[in-house]
């Protein structure tokens, strides 16, 4: 019966010290569910109290009477005797250092969630990982040398699908004296080009004098360079000024497309919430826009000391391979935060704690030019089933039904009537490849593909990639 999932899960147990009142600000926490839960082959145990909106299909709830160290650990060794966990992630200080050395703190990940260099110490030859978000491995640094057993899963993460973007384009335009002076070149004058400043000041007068000095060496070619403005919705403009300025109210969605993205926040202050400061930053170096920063701790902690638009920003207008490089490093310095990437780490780590074999199916009429990949795949310790068509078109389908319950990964080869049916088919969390040969491009199965339900599109050759992207309109991101 079509409709199930698939065999190999990762079991992940996730034990909360404390209760409702002493775990109100548990975003760590429900960032670490967030990301868990994209993968549909996790199944979560949760032992504590945390947000009802982290409630889904694949989440069990615990209710104990008290979440203290001695019934969670209790709890712990019952249910690692009954349903054992394929990994266990620890959150509070004394459950961390209660479950140090206990029986299964081989599979064990304690999540370090403030600076206490003496617990750590304790406890940090009894597991083999421990998560740390940004803020305490920074200060964490200063005390001990970060190696690869510590898993970093930012405060802040962002979102971003496309590829690296604008700095492929050709852009550049200004020479920056100190940190926000920015200079006309001639050189580029049919060119045009947008600013963004994102405004993080109390006194906007004092703003107003910063720009009229840009707007002073701008007035030849105000029509070729556009700004816009971020700025609280209390903030008020006075000043009188000719340029052509957009004022965006940073409490509404803002675009984050520019040439280049100046950050003004010279006086960093607990009026200013930092993580705001540092979404709106990644949302634009995430696009591969270079920023121009002020230096400051959270900066340096941020791009490193020697990032270039801090000290070598003169450079930026005479040379276009330091723009490209301001860029890459901006957008190089943004994977760090972002969510697709901090997910897949984390994943893959999680992961190596189940030693399952993977299943995969083989499907389709003809193996012949397949026969060594499959017979490497068994030699990889991985379980191998085959559907074995009769033709283009033909199969027995009780038996492809049978198969497709038990294969984590599915692998159509040749791309005809064996992809329909698995495109159609295929089970939440499962991956489904497809190798496409020559045949393809006089049939029509793949004009009836839905791509979303394929992970990739292997080609056996790049001149058949290029053949079927042109002719059969095959995705290329696939």
């Amino acid at each position: 019966m079509i409709g199930g999932e698939v065999v190999k899960k990762l079991r992940v147990l996730l034990a909360i010290q404390g209760n409702e009142t002493e775990n109100s600000n548990l975003q760590q926490v429900n960032q670490l569910i967030t990301l868990l839960l994209t993968d549909p082959k996790v199944i979560l145990t949760v032992v504590g109290k945390v947000d009802d909106k982290m409630i889904g299909d694949h989440v069990n709830f615990v209710s104990l009477e008290k979440y203290n160290v001695e019934t969670i650990k209790d709890y712990i060794l019952h249910h690692e005797n009954s349903n054992p966990s394929n990994v266990i992630i620890l959150y509070g200080n004394h459950l961390i250092e209660q479950c140090a050395y206990y029986d299964y703190a081989f599979k064990t990940i304690p999540y370090l969630k403030n600076v206490n260099i003496e617990l750590f110490r304790k406890v940090e030859g009894a597991f083999p990982y421990f998560f740390v978000d940004d803020g305490i491995k920074l200060k964490l640094s200063k005390h001990i040398n970060f190696d690869k057993k510590f898993m970093t899963l930012p405060s802040t993460l962002w979102i971003k699908n496309e590829e690296k973007g604008s700095f492929f384009k050709e852009q550049k335009s200004f020479s920056i004296n100190d940190y926000l002076i920015v200079n006309y070149n001639p050189h580029f004058k049919n060119k045009k080009y947008h600013v963004v400043i994102d405004f993080f000041e109390t006194n906007p007068n004092k703003f107003a004098k910063q720009f009229k000095k840009i707007e002073k060496q701008l007035y030849r070619t105000q029509s070729q360079v556009t700004w816009e403005i971020i700025v609280n919705d209390n903030t008020q403009f006075k000043f009188n000024i000719k340029s052509n300025i957009k004022f965006t109210n940073r409490n509404n969605q803002f675009a984050n497309e520019a040439d280049l993205y100046i950050q003004y926040a010279p006086d960093i202050t607990q009026d200013h919430n930092i993580e705001d400061i540092k979404r709106n930053l990644l949302q634009y170096i995430t696009s591969g826009t270079p920023a121009l920063l002020f230096r400051h701790p959270h900066n340096i902690e941020l791009f490193g000391e020697h990032y270039p638009l801090v000290n070598k920003v003169h450079k930026l207008i005479d040379d276009d391979l330091f723009y490209h490089e301001c860029a890459s490093q901006a957008y190089d310095v943004s994977l760090s935060y972002n969510a697709i990437e901090v997910r897949n780490h984390l994943l893959s780590t999680l992961w190596k704690f189940n030693s399952e074999r993977e299943t995969i199916l083989f499907a389709g009429h003809d193996f012949k030019f397949l026969r060594n990949y499959i017979n490497y795949c068994k030699g990889k310790n991985i379980n191998v089933l085959i559907d074995q068509w009769r033709g283009h078109k033909t199969h027995h389908v009780e038996v492809s039904n049978q198969l497709l319950e038990q294969a984590d990964i599915i692998f159509c080869e040749w791309g005809l009537g064996n992809i329909e049916y698995y495109s159609k088919n295929k089970l939440k969390g499962q991956k489904l490849f497809v190798r496409i040969h020559r045949q393809e491009l006089e049939t029509k199965n793949l004009d009836r593909i839905d791509y979303e339900k394929i992970d990739k599109v292997i080609a056996v050759s790049p001149y058949i990639l290029e053949e079927f992207s042109r002719l059969k309109n095959i995705p290329r991101e696939k």
